[in-house]
């Protein structure tokens, strides 16, 4: 339990929770029978690809948004019950929506005016998020991952127990997504709630600690992202210097054998220890043996595609 300036409490241990989340808008549901949870201690990735139902479910956890029907809280509050909204969920949907001739410290105090939060803490989220330096330039004047970084300021203002952020990643490059990473960790491992949405798997790679996959606003898949990667039924890569007869052995076994540009075979249907006894038994050499790695867009692809088909 944690204590709001006005000292109202805040519940946030409960993190971000769903429970049979609706979103319908006339016939067409834009979220529907939606249930997850992003716990507190965590980054949870919200992925999906546009149009997904990703947006609609943080306006709804945000009270922007009315559900249909179901629940969506925030530290096990609907948001129009908690009494500091702002010191309860740091949130960044939109670009920094500060005026171009603004500068990045200007626009932060008119926020925290807002908030009820003291000035003296502008200059402290501006060098969290290394925009220090930059605290009395125009935002008109900045990258977009400049801006990206004002946005997550903001949403620190009031030291939250959770983040909700909106494709964080966007605009930045690789020492950006490096920084990001370091930081998004560095929070979860305080104890905070880090919940992010993204339409893309590999830019959650190295960053969130679970996963929710939405596809036309139903849940297709959650939990830890080396989980369902290691889920996926994979094939075989083999390269052996008498290719041919071994995919003649492997197919007369039941595999799929597809012969690749670099000589290797691609192998489905059967496991790395029955392609090994194979070959051993037909006195065929192997050079090389071992599963295809799992791509993370592979995966998403797969994911979504059998959540089309078992909601139709």
């Amino acid at each position: 339990m944690t204590a709001d300036p006005a000292g109202a409490a805040v519940t946030a241990e409960l993190g971000i929770s769903c429970r049979g989340l609706t979103k319908r808008f006339g016939d067409l549901y834009a979220v529907r029978d939606l249930s997850f949870e992003a716990p507190m201690g965590a980054v949870t990735g919200f992925v999906g690809a546009n149009g997904a139902g990703k947006t609609t479910t943080m306006r709804m956890l945000l009270g922007l948004v009315e559900p249909t029907s179901g629940t969506a809280l925030i530290g096990g509050r609907r948001m129009r019950d908690v009494p500091n909204p702002r010191a309860a969920v740091g949130v960044a949907l939109d670009s920094p929506g500060a005026h171009p001739g603004h500068t990045a410290k200007a626009h932060l105090g008119i926020l925290a005016a807002a908030a009820g939060v003291p000035a003296g803490r502008i200059d402290d989220v501006l060098d969290l998020v290394e925009l220090g330096h930059a605290a009395n330039r125009r935002v008109g004047g900045f990258s977009l991952g400049m801006k990206q970084r004002v946005s997550l300021a903001a949403a620190l203002l009031a030291d939250p127990q959770i983040l909700m952020l909106d494709e964080p990643t966007k605009g930045l490059d690789p020492p950006g997504m490096l920084w990001l990473r370091d930081f998004l960790r560095g929070l979860a491992d305080q104890g905070r709630c880090v919940f992010l949405s993204s339409h893309h798997l590999a830019e959650l790679d190295a960053i969130a600690d679970g996963v929710v996959v939405l596809h036309r606003g139903r849940l297709v898949a959650q939990g830890d992202l080396r989980e369902l990667l290691n889920r996926r039924a994979r094939p075989v890569l083999a390269r052996s210097p008498r290719g041919a007869e071994l995919a003649e052995v492997l197919r007369a076994k039941g595999g799929t054998v597809t012969e690749l540009p670099d000589g290797r075979l691609r192998i489905d249907g059967l496991g790395e220890a029955a392609i090994g006894d194979l070959a051993a038994t037909s006195g065929i050499a192997l050079h090389y043996l071992a599963e295809e790695k799992a791509e993370l867009e592979d995966v998403f692809l797969e994911l979504t595609t059998s959540g089309a088909d078992a909601g139709s």
